[in-house]
């Protein structure tokens, strides 16, 4: 029986449907944080939207399916999944409050064949990530709250499609100084391929990264002692929200990495200090 159900006279009904996503009793739609998806039309009931103007977007004239901003995942339901609508920033977030997001991507559409990476490059609204890590801070009151953890499929032959990756992302020695309403907080991050060790652990190798962050205001700093490792490539972006409910996004670490391919075998190589002219 299932415990966390609504329950209606003798009826119970579960509120999770549609890739558990939690569905509005009235109107029969599926919650996904950034909008809502008919599961009876099979598409979203309103458009994506992006940060900055532009007339589709996220569109790629290569790919006509983009040009729907109503379809779920580019009427590929079988091989994708959208986690919350779209990439954005942390859910809840207030004004005079900062959302912070950092993501590690890789850039190409392959990755050591048959890898599919994420064929993207830094976006503060749009994209899949092998790792995220998604948070407020309030000054104020000293509110450090997470908000999103994620570690990507590890995509062979079609992109997300496969087996889970393993890992996590976390942020620790959260200090806050409350005269000056500035926060010092260190965000790690690890990701492996779920193929690692296994019959294709040509695939292996981490994901790494320890970011020393200072926030003040809505100004992100990315410190001394930050360390990455070369591949792949690493974004930062902080997010404001106004009384009117727009969003504003500022990116504050741009780490692409040196080779497209990890040709250089960056995955099994220590982390590198982040040089200051990589952080924004």
């Amino acid at each position: 029986m299932m415990g966390s159900g609504v329950c209606a006279s003798a009826t119970r009904f579960w509120p999770f449907h549609f890739t558990g996503k939690e569905r509005d009793v009235e109107s029969g739609n599926d919650y996904f944080g950034a909008r809502y998806y008919s599961s009876l039309l099979g598409r979203f009931i309103s458009p994506d939207w992006s940060a900055k103007e532009e007339p589709v977007p996220y569109s790629k004239l290569v790919d006509p399916q983009t040009l729907n901003l109503y379809s779920y995942v580019q009427n590929n339901p079988i091989t994708r999944f959208d986690v919350d609508g779209h990439c954005d920033a942390p859910s809840g977030l207030q004004p005079g409050q900062v959302g912070i997001c950092i993501a590690s991507y890789i850039r190409t559409q392959n990755f050591k064949r048959p890898g599919k990476g994420d064929d993207r490059d830094a976006s503060a609204f749009s994209g899949t990530s092998r790792v995220e890590e998604r948070f407020i801070v309030d000054a104020d009151t000293g509110m450090v709250a997470p908000k999103y953890k994620y570690v990507g499929s590890s995509g062979v032959f079609v992109k997300d499609f496969g087996p889970q990756g393993k890992g996590f992302t976390h942020f620790s020695d959260v200090k806050w100084d409350s005269k000056n309403k500035t926060f010092d907080i260190q965000v790690v991050q690890h990701a492996e391929s779920w193929f690692s060790g296994k019959t294709l652990g040509f695939l292996a190798g981490t994901i790494d990264s320890h970011l020393n962050l200072k926030i003040t205001g809505d100004r992100v700093l990315v410190e001394p002692g930050s360390t990455a490792r070369d591949f792949p490539s690493l974004e930062g972006w902080s997010y404001t929200i106004d009384a009117d409910g727009k969003i504003t996004a500022k990116p504050f670490l741009n780490k692409v990495e040196a080779s497209h391919d990890d040709k250089n075998g960056d995955l099994s190589k220590p982390e590198k200090p982040i040089k200051p002219s990589e952080t924004r």
